[in-house]
């Protein structure tokens, strides 16, 4: 606060003088115009008012001042510092401008401008507490819903635990992780967060023009400049045909602007406030998102041609004539994007599925418009035109039961015990928490190779998320209890057998530059 002393003693003094010089100024411009020494005094007042909101607009917010020296340490607030040049000036300017006015006679102007700024001043605070509000009760809803998806994934891990039969965590060896995510939350809390900035300028805009509208008629001659393009509209109950202007234009790319906005942004705002508490599966909700936001992308769409008064009958022409070019230059186009429609309805593939397509396996993590992504386990993005999934065929590993077969192959030599070497991959399988004991695992004698006798372990897993763990960790204890037995793992070896009946022939060349003498 030692920074802030000097320009917060200074607002005290104004303060002080500012507050009867507010109230006089008030009270004089709500009196009859026939009260001459009213109306001096009030100009006197305002005179004084305007000039010491400009001192201490100067005194507290100069670029090297403390404040403005504060605010620059904090991110959220430097950009107020960066573009300072930008506001300063004229927060300095304006009210000395209506001091000059008010001295110039014109005290009636000054009073209702200073009572238009003190409506906006109210306005201003009221919107940026709901605004602030709203980001409170948004952010709260994500660390609550954060925590029921670690929960229930904790309950998941725990009955896991349970039906391998293995002993419930104790204090001693931890708890079990809350800190899993199903879905990305901090996209969508950045989501969230511009859908609730665009909607506070949209009413700051709004509020402001509401409050101004009777003082600045600033874009009436947008209507004045008609444009060569002609739209119907309903005058006096007739439909006419009027001349497109510039602010219909300027309304139509405003409304088109607010409505990709919105498409974009608002999937994650119901995924917030609304999907969570429904009984809907992760796919379910993705689909619904997307075909909402298809949904409201289509009618922004439609109200701005309206807006711009393109309508069906003016541009049937046109949309024909393109028609038959486009039908041949886009038709894959369109078969990825009703490809994509049949995938969101049917969900052969769902979000969060692993799945196999021309040998690569990997998650699916957005289904859009014209392709589907798939992350692989190097974390490679492989894009996939939406027609495939329809018209191909893929392997998907979780869409009806998560129950997958691990398969795991064992040459031992042929000196070794195969029952005592069967008996122990069956008790490192049946010891692991990961592997079901429902349907059990199953060890087998595949056959004589030609260096070991194949052994085979196939066992299930609950989930495909940790087979390459569970894998792991299998071939770890087969190779440790083998070893502690006894028993070795056969590797390829071959015997080179020479004939020693006779003695061997060495033949001995020379090159051939050599003979003809070349160096």
């Amino acid at each position: 606060l030692t920074p802030l002393a000097a320009p917060l003693a200074f607002l005290a003094i104004a303060g002080a003088a500012a507050v009867p010089s507010a109230f006089i100024h008030t009270a004089a411009s709500l009196v009859p115009s026939e009260q001459p020494g009213m109306l001096s005094l009030g100009r006197l007042s305002a005179i004084v008012l305007m000039v010491l909101l400009a001192v201490a607009v100067y005194r507290i917010w100069r670029k090297n001042g403390p404040v403005m020296l504060a605010m620059a340490k904090v991110p959220d607030n430097a950009k107020w510092a960066n573009y300072h040049i930008l506001w300063f000036g004229p927060a300095i300017v304006l009210p000395l401008g209506l001091a000059l006015a008010a001295l110039s006679g014109y005290y009636y102007t000054v009073a209702f401008l200073t009572g238009k700024a003190g409506e906006t001043l109210w306005f201003l605070i009221v919107l940026v507490l709901l605004k602030d509000l709203l980001l409170r009760g948004l952010y709260v809803t994500q660390r609550r819903l954060r925590f029921e998806e670690a929960m229930r994934y904790r309950e998941e891990q725990i009955a896991q635990r349970a039906a391998s039969q293995e002993p419930a965590a104790s204090p001693e060896s931890g708890e079990l992780p809350l800190d899993e995510d199903k879905i990305n939350y901090g996209q969508l809390g950045d989501q969230v967060r511009k859908l609730v900035q665009i909607g506070y300028t949209i009413g700051l805009l709004v509020g402001l023009w509401w409050i101004w509208k009777d003082v600045i008629p600033a874009f009436s001659f947008l209507d004045k400049v008609e444009l060569p393009f002609s739209t119907n509209k309903l005058i006096d109950g007739v439909s006419k045909e009027v001349p497109l202007t510039l602010s219909d234009m300027v309304a139509g790319l405003l409304l088109g602007g607010l409505a990709l906005f919105a498409a974009r942004n608002i999937p994650a705002l119901l995924e917030l406030t609304l999907l969570q508490r429904l009984p809907l599966s992760r796919a379910s909700r993705y689909a619904f998102t997307t075909l909402t936001q298809y949904i409201v992308a289509l009618a922004g769409l439609l109200i701005t041609f309206n807006a711009l008064g393109l309508q069906w009958s003016s541009v049937q022409w046109l949309v024909a004539a393109l028609s038959v070019g486009l039908g041949f230059g886009l038709q894959e186009i369109v078969a990825n994007f009703i490809s994509g429609i049949i995938l969101l309805f049917e969900q052969p593939i769902r979000v969060g599925d692993v799945v196999t397509v021309d040998n690569t396996t990997g998650t699916v993590s957005r289904i859009r418009i014209r392709a589907t992504t798939i992350v692989n386990w190097e974390r490679q993005e492989l894009i996939i035109p939406n027609k495939q999934f329809i018209t191909g065929q893929l392997i998907n590993w979780t869409l009806s039961d998560t129950v997958n077969r691990l398969t795991i192959g064992v040459g031992v030599g042929y000196d070794s015990d195969t029952k005592r070497a069967m008996e122990i991959i069956a008790q490192v399988a049946a010891g692991h928490p990961k592997v079901l004991k429902d349907p059990a695992p199953r060890i087998s004698f595949e056959g004589f190779g030609d260096n070991s006798l194949n052994l085979v372990l196939r066992a299930y897993l609950s989930d495909i998320d940790a087979r390459l763990t569970t894998l792991t960790e299998l071939h770890q204890s087969i190779l440790d209890e083998f070893r502690a037995a006894g028993i070795e793992i056969a590797f390829p070896q071959r015997d080179v057998h020479l004939d020693t009946s006779h003695p061997l022939e060495l033949v001995l060349r020379r090159d051939a530059r050599a003979q003809t003498g070349e160096t």
